[in-house]
C-alpha cells in the first residue's frame, strides 16, 4: 500500500521569496499479518522556483499582489493547478512574519493552497524547518551526536539543535544580513531598529541617508558576531538579551557540529569579488563568521541546502502522519488551525479543562492532546473515555482528541458510546504541546492514516 502527496513550500522571507513542490511517498512499513504501520519512505523535490526578492510596498508593509504574482506564475511555470498539493506550508518568515499585514497575506495565499496547505509562522517552527530542509537533523543521527544549524537570512538567524535526528532546542536572534540595506551609490536606505540602538549607544557614524562607513559597519558586524558565539557559549556579548527576538539558546550538552543555511551561508561558504553586491551587509556577515571563533570551536558542515533551506523543509519535513489505529467521520475533515488543549493531569481532566477552554474564543473547536496509555487494557480505555466524555459534557463542537499513545482507534469507539449522536475524531501517534495549533488532512492509504501538520502561528 503506497500512497503520493504532493506537497508545496511557500517561504516569504525578509530578503527572499520562492517555492517548491515535494512528492512525499506514504507506505505501510510493518510486516505481513501484522496492524499496517504507515510512515514517511521518501520526499522528492519535483521542482524548485526562482528566488525573488520580497516585494515590499514600505518598510513596515508586504506588497501583497506583487507576492500573489510571484507565486501564481510560478505554479504556471510547474504546471501545478491551485487545487493539486494535498500538504505543505506557507512560511512568512524573519522579519516580514511582523509586517503590518502578514496575516493578510497569508490570506490572499490560501487561495493556492488546495484543500490542505495552511498557513504559519514562529520562530520556533521556523528553526526547525530550516534546520531540517538544510539536513542537519540527518547529520546528527548519522554521526550519532549533537548539531546545530544557524539559518541567517535577512532579519532573523534561527537556530535549532538535533540531539542524534531529534529537535532538541530552538533559538532565534535578530541577527541577519538586511538590516542595513544601501543604494548603489552606498548611502544608507534602511537600519533595523536593534541596529540604531546599537550605533546609537557605540556612536557609530552610520544612519540612513548617509554615506556607508565601512569601519563603522565592520564594528557593527563584530557585535552581530560575538551574540552569536555568546549563544553557544564562545564568548559574552553585552547586546545578547537585546538581539534575542523569542529566546535563546539553553541546551546544556555539548555541540559537536554546525550548518550554516539561508541566504547569508552564500557569503560562509564562497567568495564574492565584490561584497556589496546585493545591496546590504550579508556577505560581509557572512565573510565575518567564517573569520569567527566558531569555525574553530566546532567541526563545520557543508549542509544539503543553504538559500533554500526554509522552502525545502516547509514543503517536505511539515508533514505527520497519524498512526494506523484512528477512528474519525470523514466529514469532518480536512480541519485547518485547530489550537491545541493539553491535558497534562490525566486524573483531573474535567477541572483542567474547563479552566484552559477559557483561553479560547468562545465556540471554538480545539484539539484536546492526551498522552494515553501503552497498550491500555479494555477497562483502561472505558475509564479514559469516561473522563474524556466528562470532560467534554458542556463542551458543544466536535471532539478532536489526539493522542500521543497507540490507542485512537480503540479510544474511539469508547467515545462514540458516550457521544451517540455527535460527529467526533480520535487519531494517535502525534504529540503536542501547549501553543501548538494542528491541521488535519483527508484520510490516505485506504483511510488507515490521516496526514497532521503541527504549526505554530506566532505573529509578533
Amino acid at each position: 500500500m503506497k500512497d503520493v502527496l504532493l506537497s508545496v513550500g511557500i517561504d516569504i522571507g525578509t530578503s527572499t521569496t520562492q517555492l517548491v513542490f515535494s512528492n512525499i511517498t506514504v507506505e505501510n512499513v510493518a510486516a505481513g499479518y501484522t496492524v499496517p504501520r504507515m510512515e514517511i519512505t521518501n520526499k522528492e523535490i519535483i521542482y524548485k522556483s526562482n528566488i525573488y526578492f520580497t516585494p515590499l510596498k514600505s518598510a513596515t508593509e508586504i506588497d501583497a499582489d506583487k507576492v500573489v504574482d510571484i507565486i501564481k506564475n510560478e505554479y504556471e511555470k510547474a504546471g501545478v493547478s491551485i487545487h493539486d498539493p494535498d500538504t505543505g506550508a506557507v512560511i512568512i518568515t524573519g522579519e516580514t512574519a511582523r509586517k503590518e499585514n502578514a496575516r493578510a497575506v497569508l490570506e490572499r495565499l490560501s487561495s493556492f493552497s488546495g484543500d490542505f496547505v495552511v498557513a504559519t509562522a514562529g520562530a520556533d517552527l521556523e528553526s526547525v524547518i530550516s534546520g531540517k530542509g538544510a539536513g542537519c537533523d540527518r547529520l546528527s543521527k548519522e554521526k550519532h551526536t549533537v548539531c546545530a544549524n544557524l539559518d541567517i537570512g535577512g532579519g532573523t538567524t534561527n537556530i535549532a539543535v538535533f540531539n542524534r535526528g531529534k529537535t532538541a532546542d530552538t533559538a532565534c536572534f535578530d541577527i541577519g544580513g538586511r538590516l542595513i540595506k544601501f543604494d548603489s551609490q552606498k548611502k544608507i536606505t534602511y537600519i533595523s531598529p536593534k541596529i540604531k540602538q546599537i550605533i546609537e549607544d557605540r556612536r557609530l557614524p552610520l544612519a540612513e541617508g548617509s554615506p556607508f562607513n565601512e569601519a563603522a559597519c565592520d564594528e557593527v558586524l563584530s557585535v552581530l558576531v560575538s551574540a552569536l558565539c555568546h549563544a553557544f557559549g564562545v564568548g559574552e556579548c553585552p547586546y545578547y538579551d537585546l538581539l534575542i527576538t523569542h529566546k535563546g539558546l539553553g541546551f546544556e550538552k555539548p555541540i559537536s557540529y554546525l550548518t550554516f543555511s539561508g541566504g547569508v551561508a552564500e557569503g560562509i561558504y564562497h567568495s564574492f569579488s565584490d561584497p556589496y553586491t546585493f545591496g546590504d551587509i550579508g556577505l560581509l556577515l557572512g565573510k565575518k563568521i567564517k573569520e569567527s571563533p566558531l569555525f574553530s570551536k566546532f567541526k563545520i558542515e557543508v549542509p544539503t541546502e543553504t538559500i533554500r533551506a526554509t522552502v525545502v523543509g516547509a514543503g517536505s519535513h511539515t508533514t505527520e502522519i497519524s498512526g494506523s489505529t484512528v477512528y474519525y467521520d470523514p466529514s469532518l475533515l480536512p480541519l485547518k488551525s485547530l489550537p491545541v488543549l493539553k491535558i497534562e493531569d490525566e486524573n483531573n481532566m474535567t477541572e483542567e479543562f474547563n479552566q484552559k477552554i477559557r483561553w479560547f474564543d468562545e465556540g471554538q473547536t480545539v484539539a484536546l492532546s492526551i498522552k494515553g496509555t501503552h497498550s491500555p487494557s479494555f477497562s483502561t480505555l472505558e475509564e479514559t473515555a469516561e473522563k474524556i466524555s466528562a470532560a467534554l459534557s458542556g463542551y458543544e463542537k466536535p471532539p478532536i482528541v489526539v493522542f500521543e499513545e497507540d490507542m485512537g482507534k480503540a479510544a474511539g469507539y469508547s467515545l462514540q458510546q458516550k457521544f451517540p449522536n455527535r460527529k467526533l475524531i480520535s487519531i494517535d501517534g502525534i504529540s503536542l504541546k501547549e501553543g501548538d495549533y494542528i491541521d488535519i488532512g483527508k484520510p490516505i492509504s485506504d483511510g488507515s492514516v490521516l496526514p497532521v501538520i503541527v504549526k505554530t502561528l506566532l505573529f509578533q
